[in-house]
């Protein structure tokens, strides 16, 4: 059965002045150990259309996950009536601007699908890997694991003549280690994930990520904790990743600009940082956050965000780029057919520069690395932020010495990005879920090894 052509045929008949459907369906599994057994676990099939309609500059939207003529049928019939009934009213206007017709096409799996092991061969290897972590160390008390999968296809028509068809792939693993010594608990924790099949997961890459775990959280529990002060940082991927999403990425988002809620407004071009700083979001990279097309139809691009330290560009939708008298990006995305779409990001990360590892690490008399980040908040109007690290590693004329508890990072957008003044070479990405009003969806956020300048720690 058609089912974005039942929709599609009751709206041109009710000719509103615009309206896209989306539909999608997709299997998955999830799962989580604690103490080598398993916690939870969900396996299942989703699906589901969303239809919105624009009338007069009103918008509506309605769903179902009930794929039968007459439940579609319906839910096109009343996302037409609730957005005429509010369009001589008070409401929130919606411009959709005017895009060219076109169609894409989007193909993104792995070698080896969802359904080429069992739910009972990936229990038995994730169970596996649980316990390995749980032996390497009497002072380990627990190793959890986390996995998912996931296959989904989608499709996309608009009324202006956009069709977009989609099939992507996505695996996630992760480890979480836990020590004990007396009564001090630590922990460490990292994830891997990406556009990929079960081959990405399921090698012997785990394991490394798991001996790591389970060093650094057997270390911190003789670590010492930093004093508070003003010291010369080194971010790794994680942490400066986390500041390249959470202190500029959000405030980038078409909609604050619009509302005059980021700290960004009205910066476009101007210089925030040195000339080795750049920043992008890029949907097309095979990283966790890679989109095949976004939630208007259109084809993903690389979003140059700052381009050697100025401010080049906003996330944009529709909406907010043709309320900004730009043009939109394909920032449109949403958690589900069962919701509207957002201004959102998708691999959003610092560029790399030209140096080593070394070379950032070089003359620093006394200062820190941050490794990691497991927790923060981002003020986006302000512009300031606190991020909690994973570890801390203390730096001595240049050299890492050792494993320190985990410090807070705080600061402001526009000082921080002033006083970023070595960049490396190699680029490294994180997965996770970012979170937008009420919505989860899969992004990665990355970066070299950084050298911030007057960084401001504080202790937990």
């Amino acid at each position: 059965m058609d089912y974005i052509k039942i929709a599609a045929n009751v709206l041109d008949n009710l000719n509103p002045d615009y309206y896209d459907i989306r539909y999608s369906e997709g299997n998955f599994t999830a799962m989580s150990t604690e103490k080598s057994k398993i916690k939870s676990l969900s396996s299942g099939k989703s699906t589901g259309i969303g239809i919105r309609v624009v009338y007069k500059g009103a918008q509506s939207f309605c769903s179902t996950e009930i794929m039968t003529k007459d439940s579609i049928s319906n839910a096109a019939k009343n996302a037409f009536k609730l957005a005429k009934s509010i369009s001589s009213k008070n409401h929130f206007e919606i411009d959709m601007g005017k895009l060219p017709q076109k169609r894409i096409k989007a193909k993104a799996v792995g070698k080896k699908l969802p359904d080429a092991m069992s739910l009972e061969e990936k229990i038995s290897n994730i169970l596996e890997f649980s316990k390995y972590g749980a032996n390497i160390d009497k002072r380990i008390k627990n190793a959890d694991i986390i996995y998912s999968d996931s296959l989904g296809s989608g499709m996309f028509l608009n009324s202006e003549g956009t069709a977009g068809e989609a099939l992507i792939q996505r695996v996630r693993i992760g480890s979480k280690i836990s020590a004990k010594q007396g009564a001090r608990i630590e922990a460490s924790g990292d994830a891997r994930g990406a556009i990929a099949g079960l081959e990405y997961v399921f090698n012997d890459k785990i394991y490394e990520i798991i001996n790591k775990n389970a060093k650094e959280s057997v270390n911190l529990l003789s670590a010492k904790r930093p004093k508070s002060g003003t010291y010369d940082l080194v971010l790794d991927s994680e942490i400066s990743g986390t500041l390249a999403h959470e202190a500029i990425g959000h405030a980038t988002e078409g909609d604050a600009i619009v509302t005059k809620e980021s700290v960004l407004c009205g910066k476009l071009g101007e210089r925030l940082a040195s000339d080795i700083v750049s920043l992008s979001d890029d949907p097309k990279l095979r990283e966790f956050g890679f989109i095949g097309y976004d939630s208007e139809g259109m084809k993903p691009k690389k979003h140059n965000l700052i381009v050697k330290g100025a401010l080049n560009e906003y996330l944009l939708d529709r909406d907010s780029a043709s309320k900004l008298g730009m043009k939109p990006n394909g920032a449109s995305r949403a958690e589900s057919t069962a919701v509207l779409p957002q201004v959102r990001m998708s691999n959003t990360f610092f560029e790399p520069g030209d140096m080593t590892k070394e070379e950032v690490l070089e003359g620093i008399k006394s200062g820190y690395l941050l490794s990691g980040c497991v927790a923060g908040t981002t003020n986006v109007m302000s512009g300031t932020f606190n991020f909690t690290s994973k570890c801390c590693y203390r730096i001595e004329n240049g050299e890492i010495k050792e494993i320190m508890l985990p410090v807070v990072i705080s600061g402001d957008i526009l000082t921080t990005l002033k006083n970023i003044t070595h960049v490396g070479n190699k680029l490294k990405f994180d997965p996770g879920y970012c979170t937008k009003d009420g919505q989860d969806v899969p992004v990665s956020s990355g970066g070299p090894y950084m050298r911030l300048i007057k960084g401001q720690l504080g202790g937990i």
